[in-house]
């Protein structure tokens, strides 16, 4: 008999030590729009017809620097739009890590809450972003379904993907452009203190070499490296494409409101029945049902399927869960 690596819990789907990246979806608000968590600590946006960067985290202690995805022990938790890591490691006593990432509740992003239990003076972290792409697909997001490319989900990090991107770094926030993207790019708000450089992206496996890194000059494969010290219990960030409306964003407040229209969507259908992997996949699919709708239409799949066909079924689950007024607005 085969051992799932996932189980049901009361609320959530849970797995312990998994292996892959990027292979659960958090979608974006009624656009198209995800971000690619998964097993593995590691966030990656997508909107539009690019990849608009990797979100990766590492701890330091003394001369000691782990990313977060290779610490000894991970669990993950996985809710309708809100993925958590708790997260713990044998070299790294008495500390306990907990990550939070959610998308935004208006916009293509997402906002991510760092909780840091039994941490020692002079703890350190260091955060990277980078890796925008732009891309030629016809549909990104169909290319980039975990289930439709399960081999994706063996990779992590592309340094490749850093190729010609452009950074710049003001006090409160970051900037990064591809030259054949979106004009608009992609801004990023970040922990107050943190110490920011350009660093080598070809370097990212040794988490060392970030931390020393102080090139502000130009790279054939930039990718930007926050660090700093581990003075307050939590610490936010708040990454996407800018906004007119939401020039200056409040990271915090962010993930707030993300996590809140999570547990919003979470109780849109409840299932209770005596199998349990279909209760919490019944919850899953309320994130995604509401997904589905790009006003004023509705598109065949969040990620697959990606298209706003005229028929193929597409109105039965909006009907089904409650969305008989978007049903109504598209027939219009």
């Amino acid at each position: 008999m085969t051992t799932s690596l996932y189980r049901p819990t009361a609320d959530a789907i849970v797995c312990q030590n998994g292996t892959r990246f990027h292979n659960r979806p958090l979608y974006g608000a009624n656009l198209p729009s995800v971000v690619l968590s998964g097993d593995q600590p590691s966030l990656r946006l997508a909107y539009g017809q690019a990849v608009c960067g990797d979100l990766m985290l590492a701890l330091k202690r003394g001369e000691q620097i782990l990313w977060l995805h290779d610490f000894d022990d991970c669990q993950t938790t996985f809710k309708p739009n809100l993925t958590s890591w708790r997260l713990s490691d044998s070299r790294l006593e008495g500390l306990e890590l907990k990550l939070e990432a959610v998308p935004w509740v208006e916009g293509a992003g997402f906002a991510v809450r760092l909780e840091v239990l039994g941490k020692q003076l002079e703890d350190g972290l260091i955060w990277v972003y980078g890796g925008m792409q732009p891309k030629v697909e016809s549909n990104l997001l169909w290319t980039l379904d975990p289930n439709e490319h399960p081999e994706l989900t063996a990779k992590g990090f592309d340094p490749t993907a850093c190729k010609d991107n452009v950074f710049s770094v003001l006090e409160t926030h970051f900037a990064v452009l591809h030259p054949q993207g979106e004009p608009s790019g992609v801004v990023g708000f970040f922990p107050a203190g943190s110490e920011l450089n350009l660093v080598d992206a070809n370097h990212w496996t040794d988490p060392t070499r970030l931390e020393t890194a102080t090139s502000l000059g130009s790279l054939e494969r930039p990718l930007l490296s926050g660090r700093l010290t581990v003075t307050l219990d939590a610490l936010y960030w708040s990454i996407g494409q800018p906004n007119s409306e939401h020039a200056t964003r409040e990271p915090q407040a962010d993930f707030e409101a993300g996590r809140a229209r999570a547990e919003r969507q979470a109780q849109t259908v409840v299932c209770r029945t005596p199998d349990s992997f279909l209760d919490r996949a019944m919850d899953a699919s309320n994130a995604s049902m509401d997904a589905l709708f790009y006003p004023p239409a509705f598109v065949h799949g969040g990620m697959a399927w990606n298209i706003p066909f005229l028929g193929w079924r597409i109105r039965y689950g909006p009907t089904a869960y409650g969305y008989s007024s978007r049903v109504v607005a598209e027939a219009k």
